[in-house]
């Protein structure tokens, strides 16, 4: 792409302490030599975890001879290395074998493509050293072993996002057009952050005859926050594990309770509330659809790839058993869903990227009749964000009769309505656009962290005082990114389903194609 050159990820070093993670970088990344021929660089710079690689298959199948293969090449190598299934997705694969017994085997086998294993790397011998990931993948490609990649980590597509020195898209208090916009300052056309407004808005779902069958739209993001549009509701829910597998491993503070993660300091998270922004989208859009939060994401709005892996397949394969014996909850048995909102994704070392397991997994929650809407990001840069990268380009988005509904990306839209934001990602992946910039949407009430308002007096006719730019006890915010277009679009085509004649009590696959069909076709029809 014409922008691959001087498009440069960069995270805060907090955010990479806190996830042990390493940035690649496309100019400083080794590059083995083999003879007098330098390999070339890598497409694209990325965030990876440390001391782990991601192996495809499941740990007892197809991973556990990648895992020999890798193992024998690193000995020969020189490397001291052992390579140990991570244990949480041996109980998985346990789990899914238990559940998928019987006449499912060739579930199984289509989930030992689509699954990555997490290998955690331990160094042996006396004196260990731990080798950074990208030089074993680089050993591994040039062994000719496939499926051995690094565990990216995901990042949100939202306003807000870590990006220095790239434009609009940076994310810095003070640091030039993409000022963090605390309430004051900070340049309209670029990417501001959240901050609270006044808004009088009735939950729209207030008054409404429940369906039968609501349709369900599932976000693996930050979780959903305490919010009188969602406190207590019963088309709203917060689920912690899926067929008995945590969403997550992580252990940092909730970032949707009070959204602050380092208690000396007490500052509001960067992306602390961005699940129930995202949620307050679609009960916008969707006031009668069923919302399910998975806290995936830390209170620095980052995840491990395996980790959003991992909870994808429990997701699927709870839809894949709740479909086949018909029935319409939905809770930690999983259930059957309409609509997958991705507000995250990752940038993959090459570049472009046509074969990966999360793309394979994200055709199979397609064939069941899921339609997968996706964030495109907001690096104003045409190097794809994935897996917003795989999805339909525009005009191919409405499936053909028969067809599997396809994965769409969606860029963001300023307020007028036509005009792309600045900071939105381009490229021919992305399917189509919503607003995304200076959205309003749902807060939790139970923020108020350390920032004060910049002027506060007290007078004969009471307190006047500048806005607390994270006091968000009103309940409502503004903010901007691609990660709020995306929802906008899911609760879109969530309430053409809820509007659909045919949305009973028939979860079967052929049903739910022939609805997600008529959604597509009547939402993107005009893009």
């Amino acid at each position: 792409m014409s922008d691959r050159d001087d498009f440069v990820l960069s995270l805060p070093s907090w955010v990479l302490r806190r996830r042990g993670a390493r940035m690649l970088d496309p100019v400083s990344a080794p590059r083995p030599v083999k003879g007098d021929e330098v390999s070339p660089r890598t497409a694209s710079s990325s965030a990876y975890l440390d001391g782990r690689l991601m192996v495809r298959g499941l740990p007892g199948r197809a991973a556990a001879q990648r895992r020999e293969d890798l193992e024998s090449v690193l000995r020969r190598r020189g490397y001291a290395v052992r390579l140990r299934p991570d244990p949480v997705d041996e109980r998985l694969e346990g789990l899914l074998t238990e559940s998928l017994g019987g006449g499912r085997s060739d579930l199984l086998d289509q989930l030992d493509s689509a699954y990555q294993t997490r290998m955690l790397v331990e160094p042996v011998g006396e004196r260990p050293e731990d080798p950074d990931p990208w030089v074993l993948v680089l050993v591994a490609r040039s062994a000719g072993l496939d499926g051995v990649d690094l565990e990216h980590l995901v990042i949100p597509g939202p306003g807000g996002a870590y990006w220095e020195g790239h434009g609009p898209g940076a994310y810095w208090e003070g640091h030039g057009p993409g000022a963090y916009w605390e309430g004051h300052g900070g340049d309209p056309g670029c990417l501001p952050g959240r901050a609270p407004v006044s808004v009088a808005v009735a939950d729209p779902s207030a008054g409404r005859r429940p369906l039968r069958r609501p349709p369900v739209v599932v976000v693996p993001d930050t979780g959903i926050g305490s919010h009188p549009w969602f406190d207590g509701h019963d088309r709203v829910q917060v689920l912690h594990s899926i067929l008995g597998v945590p969403v997550t491993e992580n252990t940092t503070p909730d970032p949707e309770r009070h959204g602050i993660s380092e208690p000396l300091v007490g500052e509001l998270d960067r992306l602390s509330g961005h699940g129930t922004f995202i949620a307050g989208v679609l009960r916008q859009r969707a006031p009668d659809a069923r919302i399910v939060g998975l806290p995936l994401m830390d209170a620095s709005g980052t995840a491990a790839e395996g980790d959003v892996s991992r909870t994808l397949v429990a997701l699927l394969v709870g839809h894949v058993l709740a479909q086949e014996q018909g029935r319409t909850d939905f809770g930690e048995d999983g259930g059957v869903l309409d609509v997958l909102s991705l507000s995250l994704g990752f940038y993959h070392q090459d570049g472009e990227v046509a074969s990966h397991p999360v793309r394979d997994l994200l055709q199979l929650f397609a064939d069941r009749g899921v339609m997968v809407v996706a964030a495109a990001g907001n690096q104003a840069t045409s190097v794809p964000l994935y897996p917003a990268g795989w999805a339909a380009a525009p005009g191919a988005a409405e499936p053909a009769p028969g067809a599997a509904p396809p994965l769409v990306s969606v860029g963001a839209l300023n307020p007028d309505g036509d005009s792309v934001a600045m900071f939105s990602n381009a490229g021919p992946w992305v399917t189509a656009h919503r607003p995304g910039v200076n959205v309003v949407s749902t807060m939790p009430t139970t923020f108020d962290a350390s920032a004060r308002a910049a002027y506060r007096t007290e007078t004969e006719t009471g307190v006047r005082a500048t806005p607390d730019p994270d006091d968000m006890s009103g309940g409502f915010a503004v903010w901007s990114g691609t990660s709020f277009a995306a929802p906008w679009l899911a609760g879109q085509l969530a309430q053409h389903l809820c509007a659909d004649s045919d949305s009973d009590d028939d979860v079967g696959v052929k049903a739910l194609w022939a609805r997600a069909r008529r959604a597509l076709s009547a939402e993107l029809g005009g893009r």
